[in-house]
Parts: structure tokens; C-alpha cells; sequence
């Protein structure tokens, strides 16, 4: 019977451990799902002085560290909080504590430091074909029937493309082949890695806001959910050897779970739709504006943040995704004026005059945003002034209660445009050419 891997495991018995003493609180039963990493444990008085349970939840002194072990392995668990506890019949101390974990790393020893590190990987939905770095080659061979006679698949991974930021990123092809001849099967898989390589450990933190900062810009360009997965984690603390003689080999890349470090939930899908468009790839950008994106994020979070975590909302009515889609667009405006001179920083100009200034000083066709929807019914606007007078109206109708609700189809259409309006405004921004743009326009909105 095959060993598991660690992301099979996500039902396991075990001991916890206090990683600076070394010392086991009690029992454990971690849970690992799509939604939630969570530690239980049966309370007695060491796992009580040890969460400091006395003083929960009036005073909790989160344990942000732990170690679980069990007959599978090692784990180190990070950003521990304690979220509650059950009493026992007898009353008293609590029967269980239960905890919820941010990230879980598979480790060699129970000492290894994996709290902070040197690496962290992550995939992206979209990523491959984004990127362009096909590992997989392929050629079909057919008969006067037009049917298949064979198949020629040759996979070789690529060089990574280094981008060259303050974090070290780089994008690392990879492809995994599973097989099952009993069944049929020859599963071929292509990734390509967000990797984050520096050569002190820091927090898992600062990695992951540069891998949910590559995760937005993704989200930018399909207008799709982008599901990311955290899958490995390095410290060069710990590096491969050579078993024989000591020599270090390479980095130690383990394989990690997180539910935390990217937008959306960690059941949010790792495979875009098929014919998903993106706007614009990473060969319209290029290196040198994907670094610039990365390293100088500060100016323009109030005009992305709010875009992009409208995808991941799920259940949020239409006037919450235009709010947000507004709120956007005013920051942008706001930037557009304060390069333009049309404002003083810390003063204000109306919503229209913002809409209005970024149309002068976009660099191309506005046609995809003004189109509307006309076999939902909402004609083309003859012009962007009427789109603008359009949309401030439904902003009006959803943000102030004393006016009616907007009409909700029309307010969809209008909010997915008025997206549209930033996107390309970021793609123009950060390189993209015209052509590129009008033309990626008309299949990405």
C-alpha cells in the first residue's frame, strides 16, 4: 500500500507540541479541508496552562506555533488561534480547545524553523497560459477517417523566467504525470510555480503578499476567480545533502497547506473556464512592468484591491460589486487628477469629473465599455459622456438610500463595464500596447 502524501492526509491523530520547549501539550486530532485547517484537543491541565485557557476569551494569549506529530510525520503549524471551547460535563475546565491554523508545513525534525522561511511556492489558476511556458509539446497522427492513430507527447520543463524583485520572484514551469494503466489513464499536468526566493527566512507574510499581489494582476487580466494554492515551502537552514559526505545539494522545498495568503477560500477553483480570454499576457507587459507591479504596489491598492476582491465574493448582492467597482474607479480618477494637476493631494473633485479624467488620458477605444448588452436588452451608449451619466446613476441608486434600487440587470452591466474601464486604464499603465489592448478587449470583458 502506498505511503500517503501530505496533501492526502487531512484526517490525523497525533501529539502537539511547544516548539520553543520542546515540551508535549496532549493529544491532537488535525482536520485539514478545502475551508479550514483546525487542531482539537481534549483539555486537561496542560493543554489548559499551555493555551492559557483560564483567561479565554477575555484575554487569550494565542499560541501562534505549534508542532503536531503523529506516525506520518512531522507538521509545523502556524498562525495558531485559539478559537473556542467545550466544557465537559463535569464542569470546570473546558473538554475541548479547538484551534484554527492559518498554514501547516511538513517537517523533517521537530526543531526545523519553518515559521519563517527562505521560499514559498504557489500556483495560480491561468498561470501557464499566461506566462506562456508550455512544457508539453504534442503532434496527433490520423487515418483517411479522420480518426486518431497516435499521439506524440513530449513534456520538458522550461527555464524559469526570473523577474527580479525585492523578494526574489521568479516563475517556475513544472508538470506532474500520473498514470494508471489498469485504467487507461496518462494524466499529463502543467504548472508554473510563483516562487519567492530570499536568502534570510522571513515571515510567511511577506512572501505571500508578493504571490497574492502576482494573484491580482492575474484576476486583472482574465476577469475570473483565480483560485491560488500554497504548495511548498524552503528554508535554507535545511537544505537537500548528500547523505554520504554532507554536501549541500540544493534547497529543501516541503510541501505546505494554507488557507490564508491569496484571495478567496482554498476551495476557490484552480482551472479557469474553457475560452477564458485574458486582457493581457505576461509577453504585452513584460519583466520589467511585472517587476514594477510587484515592487511598487502603494499607489494603486485603492484601485485594485476593490476591483479584484469583488470576484471573490460570493453571495454579495450587484450594488455591493458596483459600490465596490466605484470605489475603484474614484481612486483612480484620484490619481489621474493628482498627475494631471487638476487636484491638490488631500482634495477632491466630483465622481463625473473623475470619470471624465480618465477617459482624456486613456489611450484607447473606449467601444467595449460603452457597448452595454443588447441581447439582454441595454442598447450601446451613443457615446462615453452618456455611459458616464449612466453609471454615475446607478452608483447614486445603489450607495444612497433615498433613492430606488438600480434595475439589477442594468447594474451588472454597467458594473462589469465600468471594471472593464480600470482594467484597461492598468493595462495601458503598465505597458500594454493599444492594439494589443482594443484588440483583447472585445473577448476578455
Amino acid at each position: 500500500m502506498a505511503t500517503p502524501s501530505f496533501d492526502e492526509l487531512d484526517d490525523r491523530l497525533g501529539f502537539v507540541y511547544d516548539p520553543d520547549t520542546g515540551e508535549c501539550i496532549g493529544t491532537g486530532h488535525l482536520k485539514i479541508s478545502p475551508t479550514e485547517i483546525a487542531l482539537e484537543l481534549p483539555v486537561d491541565d496542560r493543554v489548559s496552562e499551555a493555551l492559557d485557557l483560564e483567561s479565554f476569551p477575555n484575554e487569550p494569549d494565542p499560541t501562534e506555533r505549534l508542532v503536531f506529530i503523529d506516525r506520518h510525520g512531522k507538521v509545523a503549524l502556524g498562525g495558531c488561534r485559539l478559537r473556542n471551547t467545550t466544557s465537559n460535563f463535569g464542569g470546570g475546565l473546558a473538554g475541548w480547545a479547538r484551534i484554527s491554523i492559518d498554514y501547516a508545513a511538513e517537517i523533517g525534525q521537530a526543531d526545523q524553523d519553518y515559521w519563517q522561511v527562505t521560499g514559498l511556492r504557489s500556483e495560480i489558476a491561468g498561470l501557464p497560459a499566461w506566462t506562456g511556458l508550455s512544457s508539453v509539446n504534442s503532434k496527433r497522427t490520423t487515418n483517411d477517417s479522420g480518426l486518431i492513430r497516435g499521439v506524440t507527447v513530449e513534456a520538458e520543463s522550461k527555464e524559469s523566467i526570473q523577474i527580479g524583485t525585492e523578494h526574489g520572484l521568479s516563475l517556475y514551469p513544472h508538470f506532474t504525470f500520473n498514470e494508471s494503466r489498469e485504467n487507461g489513464q496518462h494524466i499529463l499536468t502543467e504548472k508554473v510555480f510563483v516562487q519567492t526566493l530570499v536568502d534570510e527566512p522571513i515571515p510567511w507574510e511577506e512572501h505571500a503578499y508578493v504571490h497574492q499581489a502576482m494573484q491580482d494582476l492575474l484576476t486583472v487580466a482574465y476577469w475570473k476567480p483565480c483560485g491560488m494554492k500554497v504548495s511548498a515551502a524552503s528554508n535554507k537552514k535545511y537544505p537537500l545533502m548528500k547523505i554520504s559526505s554532507g554536501e549541500v545539494l540544493t534547497d529543501k522545498w516541503r510541501p505546505v497547506t494554507s488557507v490564508r495568503g491569496g484571495r478567496g477560500k482554498r476551495d476557490t477553483e484552480m482551472m479557469l473556464p474553457t475560452r477564458t480570454h485574458a486582457l493581457f499576457s505576461l509577453d504585452d507587459l513584460g519583466v520589467g512592468n511585472l517587476q514594477r507591479w510587484i515592487d511598487k504596489p502603494e499607489e494603486w491598492t485603492r484601485v485594485v484591491g476593490p476591483l479584484v476582491a469583488s470576484k471573490y465574493q460570493r453571495g454579495s448582492t450587484v450594488e455591493t460589486q458596483l459600490i465596490q467597482t466605484a470605489i475603484s474607479i474614484e481612486a483612480l480618477g484620484y490619481l489621474v487628477a493628482l498627475r494631471e494637476n487638476k487636484v491638490q493631494r488631500g482634495k477632491n473633485l466630483s465622481f463625473p469629473q473623475y470619470l471624465k479624467r480618465i477617459h482624456e488620458t486613456l489611450d484607447c477605444s473606449v467601444d467595449e465599455v460603452i457597448a452595454g448588452s443588447p441581447h439582454n436588452g441595454i442598447p450601446p451608449f451613443k457615446n462615453y459622456e452618456d455611459w458616464s451619466v449612466a453609471f454615475n446613476e446607478v452608483y447614486k441608486q445603489a450607495k444612497h438610500a433615498d433613492h430606488p434600487l438600480p434595475d439589477p440587470l442594468r447594474a451588472v452591466i454597467l458594473t462589469d463595464a465600468g471594471a472593464l474601464l480600470v482594467r484597461l486604464y492598468l493595462a495601458q499603465e503598465f505597458g500594454v500596447e493599444r492594439q494589443r489592448l482594443e484588440k483583447n478587449a472585445k473577448y476578455a470583458s
